[in-house]
């Protein structure tokens, strides 16, 4: 009984404060004000998976060394540290890595400069300034080949601050460094703990992964377990070789530092041999076209053999061979030269790595998927080869690119090609810099709106602000009574009349029932959640917060910390009762409104519970 009176008296003051202010959207993750929190579980997380080579590694003894393309302390000699045994991930110099971070500058994070300088590079070098200077915010620093603070700079202006946002927006990032050298399957568990950090510090339901090239495969990984892909609300693949590039083949043969001005090819093939994480990244397609012919195609199946000897290890046996001559035979031990790729096992291993991944992203109910691809970019796209007969037990492999502008310059189209995703979007970006590309950046801001849902909720939170404005000119010309319109004191008065039969002793008892509610409803805050999703599991919320008859606050999300918590089952069932086109009183008896929380004071709870006891618990 108790409960139906405060259900009652209590909703008809959230519909009369309701139609007395205009709510104003706001999205919230997590915010506390004035008594109250607001969880916008539906604002999502996003955790941005850099690319290959796009983790900082912590070298032990050597300090932080940002491999592509190094700081400026890191030459081409102390990359031999990131050098890995044949099980790929035993250090070949005994030193550990650790990934400590996502690089932001190609030239380290630890070198501004200022002054004439700044006025040079950003002026006199218009168009050419930017791939070398990067401007750090409102300041006239500047770092060195910027990587990924392009895209750092545009969550900053988004509203999106890195791993905490104490503004209480809502709008909060993070990213997960990772060792890119060793198998990407070591990392999904990982990953997941992360996500599970990140759910837990923001009280959301779900994260949006944002994965540039490599980054995009380990999205991929993780989603394909069911129970980590519930985590997710959306993934974002940015030029990811879904089915790989002919780039790293080149690498591992010829040799390829992929514009890295502290880093040889020669250096970037020694230690790159046994980087299990280079391997998974080629194609696992046909991508080498016999030059005399000109029809033969192999893939790495076919090419993964003893037959030949790359470039790279011939040209390591003469020098080795000059050497040994040169200090006589017997002072240098003959080089011992590998046939085919150097580990073989991983090549192998790449082609099962490509089937589990599959051609298609798995799919699940409420999760979406988008790619954003690099175009018209000099991309390789296939190799013809030759095999040279340089009088050794093999011949050597000969590459010749064969190129065009089908891709990023990195990932022709054909390995960003991806079956299953909701929307696939095209720039005109170089593959490292589309994380960073203005137009990239747009897509991704348009993408994370229709993932938050947003036109929808900010369209009902209108909706709300529309009954107010029909109903405001009724309201204003009916005469108030002690801070109620009689509309309302009549609900208060009609449902103590429904509840008890009038004989004197009761109605004595109900007026001063009536009199501590109207006091009570004085200075009551009442906070209201309504459902408006069709999805049970993951419903879209509003919800207001009313103090002392005025609607403090509105949005999107659920309240609490209140006298009383009003949940709503539905919009509709929410504006049948606004438009009277359902009675309240059913509402509540049916169950499509709950009233939870501290209710009325002890006082008022206590003239109740006599009123029970006496008259219908005898």
């Amino acid at each position: 009984m108790k409960r139906l009176i405060s259900a009652k008296a209590i909703l008809a003051l959230l519909l009369v404060s309701l139609l007395l202010s205009q709510p104003a959207a706001t999205y919230a993750l997590v915010r506390q004000a004035n008594g109250y929190t607001v969880v916008d579980s539906r604002q999502y997380p996003i955790i941005f998976i850099p690319g290959m080579a796009g983790s900082t590694l912590d070298v032990q003894g050597e300090g932080t060394i940002n491999a592509w393309p190094g700081s400026l302390s890191v030459g081409d000699e102390a990359f031999k540290v990131l050098a890995l045994k044949e099980d790929g991930r035993t250090p070949t110099h005994g030193v550990r890595a650790i990934a400590t971070d996502t690089v932001k500058h190609g030239l380290g994070d630890v070198y501004p400069v200022s002054g004439p300088l700044v006025t040079f590079a950003l002026s006199a070098l218009p168009g050419v300034g930017p791939l070398f200077f990067h401007k750090v915010g409102v300041t006239e620093d500047l770092r060195f080949f910027p990587i990924y603070q392009g895209f750092y700079d545009y969550m900053e202006k988004e509203g999106y601050k890195l791993n905490d946002n104490p503004s209480g927006s809502g709008k909060v990032f993070f990213d997960f460094p990772y060792d890119f050298r060793q198998d990407n399957k070591r990392w999904t568990v990982l990953l997941d703990k992360k996500v599970d950090a990140v759910l837990k510090q923001t009280k959301s339901d779900k994260v949006i992964l944002v994965g540039h090239s490599m980054g995009g495969l380990q999205a991929r990984l993780y989603m394909k377990d069911p129970n980590m892909a519930k985590k997710v609300a959306a993934v974002v693949f940015m030029g990811t070789p879904h089915h790989g590039s002919p780039m790293p083949f080149y690498a591992m043969t010829d040799g390829y530092n992929f514009g890295n001005l502290k880093l040889t090819n020669t250096r970037m093939w020694e230690i790159s041999g046994n980087w299990e994480g280079g391997y998974q990244l080629l194609p696992d397609y046909p991508f080498l076209v016999e030059e005399k012919l000109g029809k033969e195609i192999w893939g790495i199946d076919k090419i993964n053999t003893e037959d030949w000897i790359s470039i790279q290890e011939y040209d390591h046996y003469l020098a080795a061979e000059t050497i040994r001559w040169a200090l006589g035979e017997k002072a240098a031990k003959p080089y011992k030269y590998r046939y085919g790729l150097p580990n073989r096992d991983f090549a192998r291993k790449s082609i099962d790595f490509h089937k589990e991944l599959g051609d298609f992203v798995d799919r699940y109910p409420l999760v979406k998927y988008y790619m954003i691809r690099g175009i018209d970019q000099e991309t390789v796209q296939a190799f013809t080869y030759r095999f040279q007969d340089v009088g050794l037990a093999k011949p050597v492999l000969r590459l010749s690119k064969l190129v065009n502008k089908e891709g990023d310059g990195t990932v022709p189209l054909k390995g960003a090609k991806i079956d299953g995703v909701d929307g696939v979007f095209d720039v005109k970006a170089e593959h490292g810099s589309i994380p960073s590309n203005v137009d990239a950046q747009k897509i991704l801001t348009d993408l994370r709106k229709k993932i938050h849902n947003e036109d929808f909720r900010n369209g009902l939170v209108d909706n709300m602000s529309g009954f107010a404005r029909g109903k405001l000119a009724e309201l204003s010309m009916t005469p108030r009574f002690s801070g109620l319109t009689p509309s309302m004191f009549g609900l208060i008065k009609d449902a103590v009349l429904w509840l008890f039969q009038p004989d004197p002793e009761k109605i004595k008892l109900r007026d001063e029932i009536r009199a501590m509610a109207l006091a009570e409803f004085r200075n009551a805050r009442a906070n209201i959640t309504i459902a408006v999703a069709a999805d049970k599991e993951n419903p879209e919320h509003l919800y207001m917060v009313i103090d002392n008859y005025e609607l403090k606050d509105a949005g999107t999300g659920v309240v609490s910390g209140a006298t009383v918590n009003i949940k709503v089952d539905s919009y509709r069932t929410f504006e049948q009762v606004v438009k009277k086109q359902m009675n309240l009183m059913a509402a509540y008896t049916s169950g499509a409104v709950k009233v939870e929380g501290a209710g009325f004071s002890d006082g008022l709870q206590l003239k109740i519970a006599q009123w029970l006891v006496k008259y219908f618990m005898k």
